[in-house]
């Protein structure tokens, strides 16, 4: 991720300069809980085909792709890297790059289970993407950088700041490039083999009772 995170910051410093360029950059992230406490992390970056060639990524260690966002041509590459628990998943994402900017501040992805029900959190704070120039660029950040972030969580969402839910369950966040995005969601997964074992448990153990009853009478 850092390498993107340098790449990107590297395209913004050309996005300032051609200020005014429409949709010339494409920022897709991805994340995805996982209820076993492992999750993943998609990233995509391009640029306009308008105002790039293929060359320009001669440097990537990705296989460049061309694709189309919102009627909108990029090349650029994207790639998915898997993460052994939360924590790691949540250091990944405020990781900071050679020139010391990450693409969150502060990220945490949580899960607290009880005996039939699994609770999810996720919170970030993602800071202006337009860095210190955010406020000079205002009013054209949202032309030029076009910003995808979505959100997987276990079971169902109960709670969402900074998005919308989607049919499929899926969350996907609002992002102004000029300014600090503010991210919480919650959902919750029942256990169900939980309370089919406890259930069983409590019907056994009333035919026991029953059963020595009737021996008793």
């Amino acid at each position: 991720m850092n390498k993107l995170i340098k790449k990107i910051g590297a395209a913004l410093c050309s996005v300032l300069m051609a200020a005014g360029l429409s949709g010339c950059m494409y920022i897709g992230l991805g994340v995805e809980m996982r209820s076993n406490k492992t999750g993943s992390v998609s990233l995509s970056y391009g640029m306009s085909s308008e105002y790039c060639t293929e060359e320009d990524f001669a440097d990537s260690e990705y296989e460049v792709k061309h694709f189309t966002v919102n009627g909108q041509d990029y090349i650029g590459y994207d790639y998915t890297e898997d993460y052994s628990s939360y924590e790691e998943l949540s250091a990944e994402l405020t990781t900071l790059s050679e020139d010391g900017t990450s693409l969150f501040t502060s990220a945490k992805a949580a899960k607290k289970s009880s005996l039939f029900v699994s609770t999810y959190t996720f919170d970030a704070v993602m800071p202006p993407l337009m860095g210190d120039d955010a406020g000079e660029y205002a009013g054209m950040a949202s032309d030029m950088i076009a910003v995808d972030f979505t959100l997987r969580m276990p079971g169902t969402v109960k709670y969402c700041e900074g998005g919308t839910i989607g049919d499929d369950g899926s969350i996907t966040f609002n992002v102004d490039p000029s300014k600090e995005c503010t991210f919480s969601c919650e959902s919750t997964e029942v256990n169900f083999a939980a309370i089919f074992i406890t259930v069983g448990i409590v019907i056994v153990v009333i035919g026991v009772i029953a059963v020595a009853a009737k021996k008793k009478n």
